[in-house]
């Protein structure tokens, strides 16, 4: 079976500790085979390389997306993709449509 490729944002005041990403890989690398790609920079979600993911995975809190970037996001699960908030999630993008 092949890993799901996903793309997981982090960022935000309290999720980027040092620390944090390596945590948070090896707590999701220990319960799925997974091909992960950690970013701070939300930009990626209205770049061309957004469907090679399976999977977007949101570890942030706060934040707002950029209108490209709600988008391009809000397309991507329209499409059939994934995706799935973690932790503090639901606090993040309060001013985006999302």
């Amino acid at each position: 079976m092949l890993a799901i490729k996903a793309l997981v944002l982090v960022g935000g005041p309290y999720h980027d500790e040092p620390g944090a990403r390596e945590e948070l890989s090896a707590a999701l690398r220990a319960h799925i085979d997974a091909e992960l790609t950690l970013t701070d920079d939300a930009s990626i979600l209205a770049s061309s390389r957004l469907p090679d993911f399976d999977v977007v995975v949101v570890y942030t809190t706060g934040g707002r997306l950029a209108d490209s970037e709600e988008e391009a996001l809000a397309e991507y699960v329209r499409g059939g993709k994934g995706l799935f908030g973690l932790h503090g999630a639901a606090a993040s993008f309060g001013e985006n449509r999302l």
